[in-house]
């Protein structure tokens, strides 16, 4: 389990409860259980990030950029590791999920 995660999702119940609109942290609560029984999986710090920017006030639509804002200085380190040694730096992930799927325009889900 990430445990910056557990400060996030506590912060997060905290908020809901304050402002009255506990929905989205329970929202988030029902689809980390049901991730975790789908694939054995914990939520990432960044989970909870989503209902705690919308508790603040933040438009949705600047989620993404808030989201990368927090990871530029780490994507900067690598970037600097890689110039350092010359090498490009690869996680190792195996794509595991479908080959092909149709693709179900909007109008027809």
């Amino acid at each position: 389990e990430d445990p910056r995660a557990k400060h996030l999702k506590e912060l997060s119940r905290r908020l809901g409860e304050e402002t009255g609109e506990p929905k989205w942290y329970e929202m988030s609560i029902e689809m980390e259980k049901l991730v975790y029984e789908e694939i054995k999986r914990n939520c990432n710090v960044d989970f909870y990030s989503a209902s705690l920017q919308h508790y603040m006030g933040i438009p949705g639509d600047l989620f993404t950029c808030i989201f990368a804002a927090s990871r530029i200085a780490g994507w900067c380190a690598h970037i600097l590791e890689q110039l350092d040694g010359n090498k490009i730096i690869r996680p190792k992930a195996n794509y595991i999920g479908y080959e092909e799927r149709p693709v179900i325009p909007i109008s027809e889900r």
